[in-house]
């Protein structure tokens, strides 16, 4: 049996409305390893991970996750997502670090179930893994940009993900904590989790990963980033 967890066969796409957003990718991915996507605004590389996701589908090639063909694939709780955080995350909003973790279960859990003592103590190891456990108590909107996107990795390793993708995760993150940052990152692929993780920057990320894929509507292998000088502290 292939021991590619991701695998994407001459795979286009496009919105309705929208000329070729992706045309015929060839990607794959093995367990356990720590691969970047860099690449333009507009250039792809968020569809690609809808794609990935099942949130959207190819109009042709094909698309395995898990050895499964991503339309047969059910077991959701393998892959955990993290999106632009700064983006979409309302600081207003009423809840401590322990509740925001708390919310990954809600997918193998259900709205209405109550926590138990094992559920607890995997909340607080997901917090563990991050180096937040003596926030747990805290709002989530009193925290850093960089603490609050280790809080929501939390909340995303709280379901056991052997795949974790990340959605440009350094947004909002000031640039003395993202060396830190990608260290995290490191030491949760060390542990066995394989990692995604859509940047801009460059020259961030190659230091950490395994290999570097440049996406704009085509995608081709990073050899030396030499080649790519405007990849850098978020250029375009």
């Amino acid at each position: 049996m292939s021991d590619k967890i991701i695998e994407l066969k001459d795979v286009s796409f496009q919105y309705d409305y929208d000329k070729k957003v992706l045309s015929h990718i060839n990607f794959s991915m093995k367990a356990g390893d720590f691969v970047g996507l860099v690449g333009p605004n507009g250039g792809g590389k968020t569809t690609l991970l809808k794609l990935i996701l099942g949130l959207e589908k190819p109009n042709s090639g094909t698309i395995r996750i898990f050895n499964t063909p991503i339309q047969d694939f059910k077991d959701k709780n393998t892959i955990a997502y993290v999106s632009q955080k700064a983006n979409a995350f309302n600081r207003g909003f009423p809840a401590t670090v322990e509740e925001v973790v708390e919310m990954g279960l809600t997918a193998s859990l259900g709205m209405f179930k109550r926590l138990t003592k094992n559920h607890k103590k995997a909340v607080y190891e997901s917090l563990e893994k991050v180096d937040m456990v003596e926030y747990a108590k805290k709002n989530i909107g009193n925290l850093s940009g960089g603490q609050q996107q280790r809080v929501f990795i939390a909340r995303a390793l709280v379901s056991d993900p052997k795949l974790l993708i990340l959605d440009e995760p350094t947004v909002g993150v000031d640039q003395k904590n993202v060396s830190a940052f990608f260290d995290l990152l490191t030491i949760l692929n060390q542990q066995k989790i394989s990692l995604l993780i859509v940047s801009h920057d460059l020259q961030a990320i190659a230091k950490h990963v395994s290999n570097v894929f440049y996406v704009n509507k085509t995608m081709q292998p990073v050899d030396s980033l030499d080649d790519y000088p405007f990849l850098t502290l978020g250029g375009e």
